[in-house]
């Protein structure tokens, strides 16, 4: 059993929104039911979801293609230091 509280961070706002909208929108109607977990978890305050800053996010070292400087930026966020 989780003991607290989950901290999700997000560059999408989007994501964000939808997460914490427990409205149905017809643009949603897509996403599968089992997806909708997150949202529970959001309502009922196990799972908190924050904004990060599209140019503070560390996954970004992962999920894009990167500049050096953002490659070595990623690296300060994430407290890795190279040689």
């Amino acid at each position: 059993m989780l003991q607290g509280k989950v901290v999700v961070f997000s560059d999408s706002q989007s994501v964000i929104h939808l997460c914490k909208n427990l409205i149905y929108h017809e643009r949603t109607k897509h996403v599968d039911v089992k997806y909708h977990y997150v949202r529970d978890q959001v309502a009922n305050g196990t799972v908190i979801i924050k904004k990060v800053p599209i140019e503070d996010n560390p996954a970004d070292i992962r999920m894009k293609i990167v500049t050096a400087a953002k490659f070595n930026h990623c690296l300060d966020l994430l407290l890795v230091r190279v040689g």
